[in-house]
């Protein structure tokens, strides 16, 4: 072999050594980026559990104050927000979900006139959900 044929052998050799050391830094962070992807939809579905739990305090806080139009309000706002976890939940793997659908029942109670049946009506869906999402 003479020593043209050596340096290009050499010169070829480093180059697919530079390639295959820019190919494992490549695998790398991608492998980095898909383990960090679940965390941060765990995280935002943790945040917004949270914010659930706040917002059903503060309904039942407006509804047992008689602030019934900004209860009201507060729960448009708890669904909305619930809505958003619905689509979380998708991401993320949770056991035992409570859909934003159940929901349902809470919102009936406060659009009826308010008397002493709606209103331990009220409170007893309120506790009802409170505890499935502590299940949860």
């Amino acid at each position: 072999m003479d020593l043209v044929t050596m340096r290009r052998v050499r010169n070829a050799i480093s180059i697919l050594m530079i390639i295959t050391l820019f190919l494992m830094i490549c695998q790398r962070q991608n492998q980095q980026n898909k383990t960090a992807e679940p965390d941060r939809w765990q995280s935002r579905f943790e945040k917004n559990h949270i914010l659930i739990h706040k917002y059903l305090d503060l309904v039942y806080k407006q509804y047992n104050q008689r602030k019934y139009d900004e209860a009201h309000n507060t729960f448009l706002d708890l669904l909305q927000v619930w809505q958003y976890q619905d689509v979380l939940a998708r991401s993320v793997a949770v056991k035992d979900y409570l859909p934003s659908d159940s929901l349902h029942k809470l919102h009936a109670v406060l659009e009826q006139p308010v008397n002493n049946a709606n209103r331990y009506r009220f409170i007893k869906e309120i506790r009802r959900i409170k505890l499935r999402l502590i299940n949860y």
